[in-house]
């Protein structure tokens, strides 16, 4: 995707064009909108209401809408025009800010924020995303150790403002950066709904490969795989100075889907082998995972490792097409672990030709390869646009208008 073009003076800005940024305090330029209204009452209760969960940290964007009436709303809350600038006062650090695309009303939690005629709400938004500003908020809650920021501390944030046609280009420029970050996500959701699908037919026998004819069977897991249940070592002999092997205790270990320990252990339980799967077996349950380490291994984590005939890679593709049915199973009631019979009972579907498991795991692991390229891209371009928004809102690099 083309991106705007930055011209950047040296020594951050251009002769002759300082007078054209003047530091301001927030609320000089900006009026927070005060009054209540009653979301019990029409037309009220069939407005949007934004709270901070409906809001993404970091981007700028509402993700959920519902009414206020859907949301069995009662105490007051404040009403937002279209074009208002939300904020949400509480946990700061979570950086959520969004503009209102049509008249809104917002929660206690949240400052509905109307700009005055010297900035733009949209430039605005990139203030309140920007590093800057969440490094000034982190240090307000700091000092009172209370995770929210009031009016007063608000006043306190000062920040170089430019002229109305800077504040244009510079939120041109930014939003071609979140225009490529939400072009490439619906690429990867794309994706990831392509190889579901694929996954439902191809490891099912639904759709069946050229050239091969065997016949398919249900298994269970202990008929093709060796489980090894996890066990946690005593505390004591937990290390970071590399004594012994590497432990592997849950999600928190696990990165990209790969392993990724923090800790060491002195004593050892259960182990992994590198390229074993991995499995959760504690909340969130059934997410799988590659062993990139000879490890021991905790009571949140389980090991398999394919029989002879079976497919190490073909068993890591199915148990990953079963994480949703664990999810589903887990969601809204008390069942929070798997254990060794769950495991072994699991009823897998695989072909008996050795080659054909091969072949379906090859097409199904080249499209994992093609989703993590696209999700390192998109963390290459966030990081871009983390970098621009920090020299361009503080005028360390001006632009040309």
């Amino acid at each position: 995707m083309k991106r705007e073009a930055v011209h950047i003076y040296e020594d951050g800005h251009a002769s002759g064009d300082t007078e054209l940024w003047k530091r301001v305090s927030l609320l000089n330029v900006v009026e927070i909108v005060s009054g209540q209204v009653d979301p019990k009452q029409s037309p009220y209760n069939e407005m949007i209401l934004v709270a901070p969960d409906h809001i993404e940290p970091c981007t700028g964007r509402i993700i959920s809408k519902e009414t206020a009436r859907t949301q069995s709303a009662i105490s007051g809350k404040y009403y937002a025009k279209k074009g208002c600038v939300l904020y949400s006062k509480i946990r700061p650090y979570l950086c959520k800010a969004a503009i209102a695309d049509e008249d809104v009303l917002c929660s206690a939690d949240m400052y509905p924020i109307h700009c005055k005629d010297e900035i733009l709400p949209q430039y605005l938004l990139y203030i309140l995303l920007s590093k800057h500003f969440t490094d000034f908020t982190a240090s307000m809650s700091g000092r009172t150790g209370i995770p929210k920021i009031n009016r007063e501390e608000l006043a306190e944030y000062h920040f170089d403002l430019p002229t109305i046609e800077n504040q244009l280009k510079i939120s041109k420029i930014l939003n071609t950066w979140d225009t490529a970050i939400t072009q490439t996500e619906r690429l990867i959701a794309a994706k990831q709904k392509l190889k579901k699908g694929l996954m439902q037919q191809l490891l099912t026998g639904k759709r069946r490969l050229e050239s091969f004819k065997c016949d398919w069977k249900i298994r269970k897991l202990s008929e093709v795989a060796i489980i090894t249940m996890g066990s946690s070592p005593p505390s004591a002999a937990y290390n970071d100075m590399q004594e012994g092997l590497p432990l592997i205790q849950g999600n928190a270990d696990i990165v990209n889907r790969v392993s990724a320990p923090r800790l060491w252990t002195s004593t050892i339980t259960k182990t992994c082998n590198i390229n074993d799967i991995l499995v959760s077996v504690r909340a969130p349950v059934g997410e799988v995972f590659i062993s990139h380490h000879h490890a021991c291994i905790g009571r949140g984590m389980c090991a398999i490792k394919s029989k002879k005939g079976t497919s190490l890679p073909y068993l890591f593709q199915s148990l990953l097409c079963m994480e949703s049915q664990w999810i589903k199973l887990s969601q809204g009631s008390t069942f929070t672990a798997i254990n060794s019979n769950d495991l072994k009972d699991l009823k897998i579907q695989m072909p008996d030709d050795y080659a054909e498991q091969e072949k379906i795991a090859d097409i199904l692991s080249a499209m994992d390869g093609e989703l993590s390229l696209l999700k390192r891209v998109i963390l290459k371009i966030k990081e871009q646009k983390r970098g621009l928004m920090q020299k361009l809102l503080t005028g360390q690099v001006r632009v040309k208008i």
